[in-house]
């Protein structure tokens, strides 16, 4: 009967795994290995080094109607074209401190401005550049992203000869109101983060 007894014991008892078998293969390396390899090549494939165009496209179209981003990548990230310049610019949140993402979106910007402009018949200027058309626009959360990323804000352009500082004279001097603050506003900021009229250039 004793003998039983035990038979029935060891038969039943827990098995307990060994969590350095489980955790490691035979030569010492964690067995997620090489899963988490394929997965640091398949965000290396989806983010060259090199600035991504194709994920600017319609980025005016979501600037002049301030379209939402459903899932924003950061907390201060709400807009979708805010995520298009991210990712053109292969920024990695939240793996990037502020400076690198900085970094990112002024070599981007710097590689890509000829692509980075807009037209519209609201807007005036053929193929102005984006900080003019955040302007005319009056898009206050663009205008301070553009600052606090200090992208270049003296772009020419050839339609009308000005960098968005002359162009925001212009506007100034032609508007009135409400319309002339936000104008007088963005002018202190722009100018603030480096911005020139043409003839300083």
């Amino acid at each position: 009967m004793r003998k039983l007894t035990l038979v029935f014991l060891l038969l039943s008892a827990p098995v307990v795994a060994n969590d350095e078998n489980c955790d490691e293969t035979p030569s010492g390396q964690s067995a997620l290995a090489p899963v988490i390899r394929v997965a640091q090549m398949a965000t290396a494939n989806r983010c060259p080094n090199a600035p991504d165009a194709s994920r600017l496209r319609h980025i005016c179209m979501s600037i002049s109607e301030r379209v939402r981003d459903p899932q924003p990548l950061a907390p201060h990230y709400n807009f979708e074209y805010e995520r298009k310049i991210l990712e053109a610019s292969c920024v990695n949140i939240p793996g990037d401190s502020e400076a690198v993402q900085n970094q990112k979106i002024q070599r981007m910007w710097q590689q890509l401005e000829s692509t980075l402009i807009c037209n519209s018949t609201s807007f005036g200027v053929n193929n102005g550049g984006l900080i003019k058309f955040a302007i005319s626009s009056l898009f206050d959360d663009l205008i301070e992203n553009v600052a606090i990323w200090r992208v270049n804000l003296n772009k020419v352009d050839a339609s009308d000869n000005m960098t968005p500082l002359d162009y925001l004279k212009a506007r100034i001097d032609n508007s009135q109101g409400t319309e002339n603050a936000r104008f007088r506003s963005y002018f202190t900021r722009l100018r603030n983060a480096g911005a020139k009229y043409r003839s300083e250039l």
